[in-house]
């Protein structure tokens, strides 16, 4: 290998005398640490560093390069030249020469012109170790290639030496041992500690189902040096030890090394239980009254009004007005949501628009710049600081991120990851305080300690989204409809609701109109501003208004503190089905109701009377005017003195009653 020496000419252009000096500064090009050489000169040399000057020129130039052979052996080496010129070679290569300094103390001026010259020069080394495909048994043994700087002479093994003539040299070694080198060349060698790479275990596969697959991960032990690759057919081989997207099956797993040798192992895909539940919701807040799918038992959710078990069960429609507008809310995950209405007259059937209000399901993120750190040998975690969102697609960045070990909204229990190309499941979240943040924990292995991945993950802020439609009675005037919501999705096969018989009529006497919504989110997300509208016959009205007072009395006088009146309207139902009497309970018991246009409130608990034998029940409810209160009450701050006299003991003597008087 050839490097270079740098070598300074040192050129007399004065005179050199008494006291003059002479410094050389050196700096080590791989520390940066400089060194500093003086040498003086004077009449006698009596120590180091220093140089007897002469009359002549040329004796004081060859002292100088005595002097710095003495006391600089293994720094400089130094000779004489032609015309007093000293020449000084740097004998070691990292040295270089980063400044010359010499002076004259009389003249002022410097006593040397010096010239730093580049040398090139080679040494003897071991250049390189490189480990090829045995020509025999690949998975036992290596071809162990050694280069050197120089030509070799010869070259031993442990206690085994061969004479050779060459730079390169090959020889075979059985694999995971340590070997001693030793290159010579003539009288100079070489050692070096060889450690011949290791025996190709077969891999250990595990495999994890996700709703996008399974992926499997080969584990191979103790592969330290061998540089390894994958393959499911033998032939289409990658770096990565995880395969994902995996159906249900049987595969083979092959690995080789860079050696030439390969192993490989079976294993299984079984079926696949993970996966989204089929979920269907609609509240019983809504206005219409919707039957479920009939399942193994009958029950009050899955029949009509008149499908009770009762001994006599009466027909119900609910009723509205051609001119009302009805929105109902239900939450689905099915793929297809579709809403009919069914004309029952004229069985004529149209599709009402169904919007979706929110974005809950599917949701897509892909972050570069995610922490992935070794736990332990067969444990990792990732974190996140900062990096880029990318495009789910394309990888594009769109914008960045700055979590600072906080986790992303969809790193939670259950949830799956996608890391670098591998889906895992997360099912362990803790705080590491060696990397101050939050981690997501996984089983697998890595090879490196700690590197950089892309982790994406598909997921669900909610099970469900949220869905809408109106139906306006305008477009069905005096007619009896039933409206049927269709929920079908491949993986879940299809799930219907069908509502009670509803009734649209230009005029409904003895009903009362309840419009009704909630403040808070219930089982109805009410954020979306719907609102509720029921109309339900009842028999009479009936007020029961309720009083309080609080009055301060004297022996005199009787003094009003604090007075209310609250207006309580007693609604009394006509007979109703079960079912609606719960959906009318629910509507009188959110935040706000208005009934013919009237603010109520609950006020006490329903009262409900079932009629004989039959689906029926008796209904009344007790409900108090909101803004009707009156509440006449006295300042609380003021004192009511009855005889403005008023006789304090014991203060004053002011009278012969030993009283003082106001």
């Amino acid at each position: 290998m050839e490097e270079q020496l740098t070598e300074l000419i040192l050129n007399p252009i004065d005179s050199i005398v008494e006291n003059s000096y002479f410094q050389i500064l050196l700096t080590d090009s791989s520390s940066e640490i400089r060194t500093v050489h003086d040498f003086y000169f004077v009449k006698s040399r009596m120590k180091p560093n220093h140089v007897a000057i002469s009359d002549r020129v040329e004796l004081t130039m060859a002292n100088l390069s005595r002097a710095i052979n003495l006391d600089l052996p293994l720094v400089f080496k130094s000779e004489v030249l032609q015309d007093s010129r000293v020449k000084i070679a740097i004998l070691d290569p990292k040295l270089v020469i980063s400044d010359v300094i010499s002076f004259n103390p009389i003249t002022k001026l410097p006593i040397f012109e010096s010239e730093i010259i580049a040398v090139p020069f080679e040494i003897f080394e071991i250049k390189s170790v490189a480990f090829l495909a045995s020509d025999f048994v690949a998975c036992s043994q290596v071809k162990v290639r050694v280069q050197t700087t120089l030509v070799m002479t010869s070259y031993c093994r442990g206690l085994l030496c061969n004479a050779v003539n060459s730079s390169t040299i090959e020889f075979t070694a059985i694999r995971g041992v340590q070997i001693i080198f030793k290159a010579v060349r003539n009288n100079l060698s070489r050692l070096r500690n060889i450690n011949i790479p290791p025996l190709l275990n077969e891999p250990q596969i595990s495999v994890f189902n996700s709703p996008f697959g399974a992926t499997a991960t080969a584990t191979i032990a103790n592969f330290g040096g061998l540089n390894l690759q994958f393959s499911l057919d033998n032939t289409n081989w990658q770096a990565s030890n995880v395969f994902s997207g995996l159906d249900i099956g049987n595969y083979t797993l092959y690995v080789k090394d860079h050696l030439g040798c390969s192993k490989s192992k079976t294993f299984s895909v079984l079926e696949n239980s993970y996966g989204a539940k089929p979920y269907v919701f609609i509240s019983k807040e809504n206005s219409f009254r919707f039957k479920e799918p009939s399942g193994n038992y009958l029950n009050d959710e899955n029949q009509f009004f008149n499908q009770s078990t009762n001994a006599i069960n009466y027909c119900f429609e609910q009723r509205f007005l051609n001119t009302d507008v009805v929105t109902t809310q239900f939450k689905s995950n099915f793929q297809g949501v579709e809403v009919f209405v069914m004309d029952l007259e004229t069985n004529s059937i149209t599709q009402l628009a169904v919007t979706k209000k929110t974005n809950n399901i599917g949701l897509k993120q892909k972050m570069s710049g995610v922490k992935k750190y070794k736990i332990t040998n067969f444990q990792f975690g990732i974190y996140f600081e900062s990096g880029s969102i990318l495009n789910y697609d394309t990888n594009t960045p769109e914008q960045n991120y700055a979590l600072n070990g906080s986790l992303p909204i969809w790193a939670k229990l259950g949830n799956f990851i996608n890391i670098d190309g591998a889906f895992y499941q997360i099912n362990s979240i803790g705080f590491d305080e060696n990397v101050n943040a939050e981690v997501l924990i996984f089983d697998g292995f890595m090879i490196e300690f700690t590197e950089e991945v892309i982790a994406s993950s598909v997921y669900n802020l909610q099970e469900y989204e949220v869905y809408e439609f109106d139906l306006d009675f305008s477009y069905y005037p005096n007619a009896k409809v039933q409206i049927e919501i269709k929920n079908s999705d491949p993986n879940f096969g299809n799930y219907n609701w069908i509502s009670e018989s509803i009734t649209s009529q230009e005029d409904l006497d003895n009903h009362i109109e309840i419009r009704y919504y909630n403040s808070t989110n219930t089982n109805v997300i009410y954020s979306t501003e719907i609102q509720h509208l029921l109309r339900i016959p009842y028999n009479k009205t009936k007020a029961v208004d309720s009083d309080s007072s609080e009055n301060y009395n004297t022996d005199t006088n009787t003094y009003l503190l604090d007075s209310k009146v609250y207006e309580i309207t007693e609604f009394d139902l006509m007979p109703l089905p079960l079912e609606l009497w719960r959906k009318v309970k629910i509507a009188l018991s959110v935040d706000t109701i208005f009934i013919d246009g009237v603010g109520y409130s609950k006020n006490a608990e329903f009262t409900k009377e079932t009629l004989g034998s039959t689906n029926l029940y008796k209904v009344t409810a007790q409900l108090i005017k909101n803004g009707f209160i009156f509440n006449s009450s006295m300042n609380s701050n003021e004192i009511i003195i009855e005889n403005p006299v008023t006789n304090i003991p014991g203060l004053i003597e002011n009278n012969s009653d030993g009283f003082i008087q106001y």
